[in-house]
């Protein structure tokens, strides 16, 4: 069994270190998501405890990672919106944010809000495995700042900054794999500067 398939598995067992994992890598992220929808920090929390304590109470066994990542997303999307609802909050928010819509492109707009957190996600775990001066390398390079801008902040050489970037990208290519061009859309995108700010 690979070790995606043992994680599920671990998790529909309720066993404790599984568990700890499953917040360590998606809780943020769904707090995150949730706060984008309702627009209050305390509630979007909530929002995220429930369907965790729910898939504790109800366990659902999934075939890999990546369903159950994205039942986790669905379920914190529909909790945000029943929510809404029970509070008669503006039509217009509940409209943008609802998954299941009556037209492709609004149901593949937020499939793809879903997508992007995902790579957020993955994206702030793998830099956060990187060794410090790679890390800080770049960071500063998804600010926008030069290798020159880079290398005068850190004061090292910008042939060392180089070296640091090619590395990154390289351990980034290999971990990301399919994710790599949205990844790189993101990246060179100044309107997801708020990326870098959560991985800081």
């Amino acid at each position: 069994m690979d070790q995606g398939k043992q994680f599920v598995k671990a998790i529909y067992d309720k066993k404790p270190e599984a568990w700890e994992q499953l917040y360590m890598r998606y809780y943020d992220s769904l707090c995150h998501y949730a706060l984008k929808i309702l627009k209050d920090a305390e509630q979007a929390t909530d929002m995220v405890q429930e369907t965790l304590i729910r898939l504790w109470e109800k366990p659902v066994l999934f075939d890999n990672e990546s369903l159950l990542g994205l039942y986790l997303y669905r379920a914190v999307n529909n909790n945000c919106l029943q929510y809404i609802r029970n509070k008669n909050r503006e039509d217009k928010r509940l409209q943008e944010w609802l998954f299941f819509t009556d037209t492709e492109e609004d149901a593949y707009a937020s499939l793809n809000g879903m997508v992007m957190e995902e790579v957020y996600r993955k994206l702030n775990e793998l830099i956060a495995t990187m060794p410090p001066k790679r890390k800080e390398v770049i960071l500063l390079s998804m600010k926008q700042m030069s290798n020159e801008e880079i290398a005068d902040a850190m004061q090292i050489t910008v042939h060392a900054v180089k070296k640091h970037k090619k590395e990154a990208y390289a351990y980034l290519r290999d971990e990301l794999g399919g994710n790599l061009t949205l990844l790189f859309v993101l990246w060179t995108n100044p309107c997801h500067k708020s990326l870098v700010d959560r991985c800081l």
